[in-house]
């Protein structure tokens, strides 16, 4: 492409043919440009005794501008902290304060510090912690301590529900523990058999079968025959204290006890105690008047203790 022509002109004196030679020369207004998308690029820092710069790198559409600026010199050093300003821990309701860190004491090498100035070890807050087995505040653990609460009251269990088989047992009168009936049982009668409340549906004599496949005296589901299985939620229910003073002859004396809603009595036993001599005691329970009559065989006047347990059956 050639150099323009160079025109030498008046502007001030110019006339009709150099203006139409000057548009000639300058020809027509191109097209806009791009504009640029100009970025920063890399920015870094020199040393003071350099001087900074700024380069651009890219295309004319995307420009980089990358700058070295100078560090700045260092300050003088400041004056020291007060140590005996040390920090205080902050709270659920107020923030702590800024200070020295608090030195942990001998045997706090496995602790970390905490917001409020505590060292502490890592893991569960106090507020985590509950030693208490009546605790239903979801997200609280037990304390470790509480695991000997527990076991005592298992022990504890586990003695009376021993306890309470023994009772039934007693209660009942009748326990069976192998196939053949070693006494006689009657009809609708209750029985411990192999550690299970039963009754008899049907009399049951002496060396007769209670569980042989196909005999008559099997122990089923079903209502003929036999000693069936109860439902094995047995409980037993103790009334109130009794004490009272029996004479030669009969004595009635009434007594409280609370059966729970739900349960009905299967079995009910006297408890007397205060046995004198060979004193012939005869005791009978009315259930529906709720007293008890006590017989006594000899002379004088004696004072009996006791009260009347339940046996009752969930149902």
């Amino acid at each position: 492409m050639s150099e323009p022509n160079m025109i030498d002109i008046d502007l001030e004196i110019i006339d009709e043919q150099q203006m139409e030679l000057l548009i000639e020369e300058i020809g027509p207004r191109g097209p806009i440009g791009p504009t640029p998308n100009i970025q920063i690029g890399t920015v870094q820092s020199v040393s003071p005794t350099q001087n900074p710069e700024v380069t651009v790198t890219g295309t004319p559409e995307e420009p980089y501008l990358n700058f070295k600026l100078k560090q700045g010199e260092k300050g003088e050093k400041g004056e020291p902290g007060d140590p005996s300003v040390v920090m205080t821990g902050a709270t659920a309701t107020t923030p702590g304060s800024a200070g020295s860190t608090p030195a942990p004491a001998a045997g706090d090498q496995d602790k970390a510090l905490f917001g409020d100035a505590t060292w502490k070890k890592p893991g569960l807050v106090n507020s985590d912690v509950e030693n208490s087995l009546t605790q239903t505040t979801a997200g609280k653990v037990l304390d470790a301590t509480q695991g000997k609460v527990l076991d005592d009251k298992i022990t504890s269990l586990a003695t009376t529900v021993e306890q309470n088989h023994g009772n039934i047992k007693n209660a009942i009168g009748i326990v069976e523990d192998g196939n053949t009936a070693t006494q006689t049982i009657a009809k609708g009668q209750y029985v411990i058999w192999k550690d299970a409340l039963c009754i008899a549906d049907v009399a049951i004599s002496i060396g007769e079968t209670l569980a042989s496949s196909g005999g008559s005296k099997n122990l089923t589901a079903k209502p003929e025959g036999g000693l069936n299985a109860l439902n094995s939620n047995i409980i037993y229910v103790d009334s109130d204290p009794i004490s009272f003073s029996c004479g030669a002859g009969y004595t009635w004396t009434s007594y409280n006890v609370s059966i729970p809603t739900g349960y009905t009595p299967i079995a009910i036993t006297p408890m007397i105690t205060g046995w004198i001599g060979n004193r012939k005691l005869v005791v009978s329970v009315h259930s529906d008047t709720r007293s008890i009559c006590v017989y006594n065989g000899g002379s004088g006047t004696y004072t009996w203790d006791g009260f009347v347990r339940y046996v009752c059956m969930k149902g």
